[in-house]
């Protein structure tokens, strides 16, 4: 799923849903966006999200509450276990990101990453830590 300031997919070995922002992104384009990651998560029965902000303009500050309040509690609800965020470029975004994080900490594991593969390799180890076996393992058994 694409639009012009959100690419949304899916990766099977992670069963993560990667979401990539880009440009400056408007209080409605953001929560948008977030409803169109629940839909995949949701559709995939995903567990992890791996949100890539270099390119994010802006910040949350506008949607922090309807984040705090029906977006995350309703993620947790379908199986949400972590979030992989590779590091904004923008310092407006870097600062709501902070904020953010320091929120759900306590909620749910939310890292920042300098890269992408870093994001990755960080939700590879939680299900190997947690010994969940990836959905290709499950099929195998099955």
């Amino acid at each position: 799923m694409e639009s012009s300031y959100l690419s949304v997919g899916y990766n099977r070995e992670l069963n993560a849903v990667i979401a990539s922002w880009s440009g400056y992104i408007s209080a409605d384009e953001a929560k948008s966006g977030f409803e169109r990651i629940w839909e995949t998560f949701r559709y995939y029965e995903a567990n992890y999200v791996i949100a890539d902000l270099r390119d994010y303009e802006g910040g949350f500050g506008a949607i922090t509450q309807w984040l705090d309040e029906e977006y995350m509690p309703k993620m947790i609800k379908i199986g949400y276990q972590a979030c992989a965020n590779v590091m904004p470029e923008d310092f407006f975004m870097s600062v709501s990101l902070s904020d953010f994080q320091n929120k759900q900490s306590g909620i749910v594991p939310l890292r920042v990453f300098a890269d992408l593969n870093a994001a990755q390799t960080w939700i590879s180890q939680l299900q190997t830590s947690k010994n969940e076996p990836t959905p290709d393992a499950l099929r195998a058994v099955a």
